[in-house]
């Protein structure tokens, strides 16, 4: 019995512990664009997991969530299907973030990359991963998603 109560009191404390915040408050959907230009791997694989992160806290308070992560500069290397656009040292980080993309995916989320990045780093658009919608020019997406309602979140 006292371990049903010590179960039960630690998850009444669990759900509670947090007050939804004022910032959520009358919000059914928060919609945030994300603006992922991010050169060293170990960085972009935190980055990755901080959007699920940050998507998990606001279901949490039964806000739904629509995501876009626009893709553009350095962190355009890590989204080939191939490891010939970045250092050998990173090719585990890279199939790391590979992973975190496909959870990304896999939650709803749209992953859009620069047309105008891979023209810059000399990266073709056939290598870029099928997963990912490769869109003219990264900023229009931003400007775009931003006068449609979505917050813009950069993580470089």
């Amino acid at each position: 019995m006292k371990r049903f109560l010590l179960v039960t009191f630690l998850i009444l404390f669990t759900l509670t512990a947090y007050a939804r915040p004022d910032s959520l408050q009358g919000v059914d959907t928060a919609k945030f664009v994300v603006d992922l230009n991010q050169a060293r791997a170990n960085i972009l694989k935190t980055r990755l997991s901080l959007i699920l992160e940050t998507m998990d806290n606001i279901e949490d308070y039964a806000v739904k969530t629509t995501v876009v992560v626009a893709v553009r500069g350095p962190a355009s290397r890590f989204m080939t299907v191939n490891d010939s656009y970045i250092a050998p040292g990173d090719i585990e980080l890279k199939a790391d973030i590979a992973e975190l993309l496909d959870k990304l995916v896999k939650r709803g989320v749209k992953l859009e990359q620069c047309a105008v990045a891979l023209r810059m780093l000399n990266i073709s658009k056939k290598d870029i991963n099928p997963q990912i919608q490769v869109v003219k020019n990264g900023y229009v997406s931003l400007i775009g998603y931003q006068n449609k309602g979505y917050a813009i979140l950069p993580m470089e």
